[in-house]
Formats: structure tokens, C-alpha cells, sequence
């Protein structure tokens, strides 16, 4: 039952706020005036009764009335019954109890109040416009004989007049006062909440800039490991790819001196081998060179002096570079792979300002540069071992054929009737362009002169033999037509020759294989001695078709 008078007589809550405030003022009047007309109304019903037992009735059910339209969210009408129904009342009351005299007058300012309150600032000047001419028109009626003449009132009712306007003041006074103390409030949370959100706006506006320098910074080094990868991709030479790198970084980066140093086979020394800046250069031209450890121990400096770096499971200690005359600051970044030192990268500015990059997004780049030099060494590595397999390729084909040649004739020519063995002996400056790997074309004298074009059978580098073919005409002419057929022709041939010359070894190796296989077969089909040697040597000379064949066992001196 509490809780239901308590929410009947609470101030409603809507979802505009200006709204809810103009309730929260009209529900605090209309509870004032439920606690005046109670004080006013007690005597009338308890005490005197008659007439004036309804109009107290009256006024609480007005007031009921105007609770229920003030929940159910009709604010606007509310606040304009209220300021003018009691507007209203007070005029009427002061042209029958006296006019401006009687102290009730007095309530037209309260009135004036509640509609600034409860409507708006606009109500309140027009009720306050309203009140003064009232006033005045009760002046005039009360000086022309008008009104009534002015009866006197008991102390005790000029008293509980009084008292009801003292209280409905500063019931008013006090709502004022906490409209405004609300006022300053919610102005200064506003201003607080601006503040927090400035310092917010200010944090994540700092964060953002944060962010776009670390963003700049990382599209930098993305751009500068492209642009490194490329670089080395197009530059096959270590040094060309170092001159290049220094180039970039010194360029791109606004760096007063860039110091590539590479480490020697035996890790003992960092030698520099690439730098932009004049004093460089005089260190490039003096064989400047860091000294490599891979112990703590090998050093008798400063701690600051040199620098540590690990390489897979191996610690490298170099001696850190010098410093530049007026130089503000001095970087080195080790040069590193997964597996092993490479070198190191020094950076030096003469300017105060800092570096354009900061050091962790710098070592990318310094790990692209690993990766090519790297890639440049494996490719190198790589060239030569091919280089060695084309040697060993060469001098095996070249000592095969040279043997084949030994053992029969290879040179043959067809004359459109038969084919016939042939040798010939070219002229000096035909074989040196036959060995050179290009075709050669030449006049044949007498006794029967014709011209003639050969080219040279090339195998793994190696010329095994020449191909070509001859014109009546002593002076033909050898279009390039004719000479592009013969050198695709020799190559042709060169391969068939290849191939046969395999499968001809090939052969000649399963029947040595074969033959062997029989000698062992035989010789295992006894196990005496002697036996064992007759057949032995018996199939020897007859397998390799020998004059003669021998086996001595423990040959006396004598005998050899």
C-alpha cells in the first residue's frame, strides 16, 4: 500500500528529458498544494463542516485529477490547467476579499514561478505581464468604488495566509534551487564528460599518430626489402649488389655514412667492402677490417665496445666500427642467417634529429639484405660445382672419344655412289674456327676444285669430330640457310653419336660382365688346385681371343 502511494504521488519518468524535468517540478507543486489545501481544508471538514466541506473535496479531486493526466504523460496540458486555473483563482479571490491589499495578492509572483517552471520561461513572462495588469485593473476598480470595501481580516487568518504563502514560496524557492543545482550539475558532468572525451579524442589521436608512424615505418622497410630483393635479383657481382644496397639505404634514409663490412671464410675479420661517405672511402682504401670472435675471451675491451650476435647455435663477438669526426649517432646491425655470421651493417648521422626509421623496423631490412647475399653465395656455390660437373663432363667425353678413336677409323665420305673411310688435314685457319665451335667454309684445289662448308660436332663443349659438305661450284656462296641446316645437323649427329657410343660401352661392359660370369662358373665347378688354374686360364685366352695366356703362383725371384 506504501509503495503504491509513494509511486502514485513519485515523479514520472519519460524518454525526453526536458520532459521528465517539467514533471518532476509539476509533481513537486501538485504535492505543495496537496499539503496547503490540507492545511487550509482541515477546519472546514473536521470542525466547521457545511458548504465549504465540498469545495475542499472539490479542490483535492481537481488536484487527484491532475496526478492521474501527469502519469499518463500529459505534461504540456497539465502545467497550462495548473498555472492558469490558480491565476484565475487568486484574481478572483483578490476582487472579492479587497484587491491588491490583501495579502493574497502576493500569490500572483508564486504563480508566476510555476509557470516558468512547469511551461516554460515564455509562460512565465506572459503570467508575469498578466499579474501586472490585473493588478492594476484592481487598483483602478478599487478607486472608482468598484470593489467591495476592504474588510478587515482576523490575525489569525492574515497569519495562516501568510503561512501558506511562505510555504508555497519556498516549497517553490527550493524547487528552483534544486532545478538549478541539477542545472550546474548536469552542466558540469557535461563538462567533465566533454573533458574525458577530449582526453580520450587526444589519447586515441596520439595512439592514431603512433600507429601511422609504426605503419610508415613498416611500409618503408616492406618497400626497402622489395626494392633490395629486386636489386639483387638483377646484380649477379657481391660487390655491385653492396654498392647498390649502400646507394639505397643512403638515399632513401638520409644516412651520413653506411659501412657494409663482410665476414672472411675463417670468421677472424669483418672487412669493409662498400660506404658512401669520404671518410669511408679513406677506410675502404686502407683495408679497414673489425676483428670477429667467437669467445667472450678474445677481446680485451669494453663491453660497450663490442658487439654479441648469435647464429644458430654459434655466438659471434665483433669489434664495434669508429666513430666519425662530429658523428651524433653510431648503429651496427650483425648481418645474420639461420646459420652463420655474414657481417655487419654500420650507420652513422651527423645530424641530432633522430634516424627517418627506428632500429627493430631496420633490421628487417637488414635481414633482406642477409637473404640476398645469401642467395648471391648459394648461387655462386652453385655455378661452380656446375662449372666443376661441365669440366669433369668434358674431360670424361674427351678422353672417351680420344679412345674410341684409337680403335678404329671415324671419319667417312660419300661421293653419291658408296661410302668411304676418310681423313683429311683442314687448313690452319679452318681447324682453329672448328675448334672455336663455329663452321668454316673453304676452296677445295685442284685436282678437282669445288667449295666446301663444315661445322664442327660439339658434345659437352668438346669437338669430336666435323660434319659438311661440298659444292662443284668452287664459288659458291654458303647462305646462312646452308650453314644453320649443317650446325642443327651436327648437332644431331653429336647426340646420336653420344647415344651410341653409351650403348656400344654399355655392351662391351655386359659382356666383360658375361664373360667373367662364365669364367667364375666354371672355375667353381672344382675345387682342385690345379684344375682350378687350367680352366682359368684356358677360358681367359679363349674369351679375349689371346695368343697366349699365363697364371703363376708365388713366382720365384728368378723366374720374373
Amino acid at each position: 500500500m506504501i509503495s503504491r502511494f509513494k509511486k502514485f504521488f513519485g515523479p514520472p519518468v519519460f524518454d525526453d528529458p526536458d520532459k521528465t524535468r517539467r514533471a518532476q517540478n509539476l509533481n513537486t507543486i501538485l504535492n505543495a498544494l496537496l499539503v496547503i489545501t490540507l492545511l487550509w481544508a482541515w477546519y472546514p471538514i473536521f470542525v466547521q463542516g457545511g458548504s465549504q466541506i465540498h469545495l475542499a473535496l472539490g479542490v483535492i479531486g481537481i488536484l487527484a485529477g491532475m496526478y492521474a493526466l501527469l502519469k499518463s504523460g500529459r505534461v504540456q496540458l497539465v502545467g497550462n490547467f495548473l498555472a492558469l486555473t490558480l491565476w484565475a483563482l487568486v484574481v478572483g479571490l483578490m476582487w472579492t476579499f479587497g484587491g491588491v491589499r490583501n495579502s493574497g495578492f502576493s500569490a500572483l509572483a508564486i504563480i508566476v514561478v510555476i509557470a516558468s517552471l512547469t511551461i516554460g520561461a515564455k509562460a512565465g513572462i506572459y503570467y508575469g505581464v498578466m499579474s501586472a495588469l490585473a493588478g492594476a485593473l484592481l487598483v483602478m476598480a478599487e478607486n472608482r468604488g468598484w470593489l467591495p470595501p476592504y474588510a478587515y481580516e482576523p490575525n489569525t487568518t492574515i497569519l495562516t495566509s501568510y503561512a501558506m504563502v511562505f510555504i508555497a514560496v519556498g516549497l517553490l524557492l527550493s524547487l528552483a534551487i534544486g532545478n538549478i543545482n541539477r542545472a550546474l550539475k548536469a552542466s558540469i558532468n557535461s563538462a567533465q564528460k566533454a573533458q574525458d572525451n577530449l582526453n580520450l579524442l587526444e589519447q586515441k589521436r596520439l595512439e592514431l599518430e603512433t600507429q601511422t608512424v609504426s605503419l610508415e615505418q613498416k611500409n618503408l622497410a616492406l618497400q626497402m626489402a622489395a626494392e633490395v630483393a629486386h636489386i639483387s635479383a638483377q646484380i649477379k657481382n657481391q660487390d655491385d649488389l653492396l654498392e647498390e644496397i649502400v646507394h639505397l639505404l643512403s638515399t632513401r634514409l638520409k644516412i651520413d655514412h653506411i659501412g657494409i663490412f663482410l665476414a672472411d671464410e675463417q670468421f677472424e675479420h669483418a672487412h669493409l667492402l662498400a660506404t658512401n661517405s669520404e671518410e669511408g672511402r679513406e677506410m675502404l682504401a686502407s683495408g679497414y677490417k673489425l676483428e670477429i670472435s667467437t669467445s667472450a675471451f678474445g677481446f680485451a675491451l669494453p663491453e660497450s665496445d663490442v658487439i654479441a650476435c648469435q647464429a644458430g647455435e654459434q655466438s659471434y663477438f665483433i669489434s664495434q666500427p669508429v666513430s666519425l669526426a662530429e658523428s651524433k649517432t653510431n648503429r651496427s646491425y650483425p648481418i645474420v642467417t639461420s646459420s652463420q655470421l655474414l657481417g655487419l651493417i654500420n650507420v652513422q648521422t651527423l645530424s641530432p634529429e633522430p634516424l627517418q626509421i627506428d632500429p627493430d623496423t631496420f633490421r628487417g631490412i637488414v635481414a633482406q639484405i642477409a637473404l640476398s647475399l645469401e642467395n648471391m653465395r648459394l648461387i655462386d656455390q652453385l655455378q661452380k660445382q656446375v662449372r666443376e660437373i661441365k669440366s669433369l663432363a668434358k674431360e670424361a667425353t674427351q678422353t672417351a672419344w680420344k679412345e674410341w678413336e684409337r680403335r678404329q677409323v671415324l671419319g667417312y665420305s660419300y661421293n653419291q655412289l658408296q661410302l668411304l673411310p676418310y681423313r683429311e688435314t683442314f687448313p690452319r685457319p679452318v681447324h682453329d674456327l672448328l675448334m672455336s665451335g663455329k663452321a668454316a667454309s673453304y676452296r677445295i684445289p685442284d685436282p678437282k676444285p669445288r667449295s666446301r662448308l663444315v661445322a664442327p660436332i660439339i658434345l659437352r663443349d668438346n669437338v669430336i669430330g666435323v660434319i659438311g659438305y661440298e659444292d662443284e661450284n668452287p664459288e659458291h656462296v654458303w647462305h646462312a640457310s646452308e650453314i644453320t641446316l649443317l650446325e642443327t645437323i651436327a648437332g644431331r649427329v653429336s647426340l646420336a653419336l653420344e647415344n651410341s657410343r653409351l650403348v656400344a660401352d654399355a655392351q662391351q661392359r655386359a659382356e666383360q660382365e658375361r664373360v667373367l660370369g662364365q669364367i667364375t662358373t666354371k672355375v667353381r665347378e672344382t675345387f682342385d688346385i690345379e684344375t682350378i688354374l687350367q680352366t682359368a686360364v684356358a677360358e681367359i685366352q679363349k674369351s679375349y681371343e689371346l695368343e697366349e695366356a699365363e697364371i703363376r703362383l708365388q713366382a720365384s725371384p728368378h723366374d720374373q
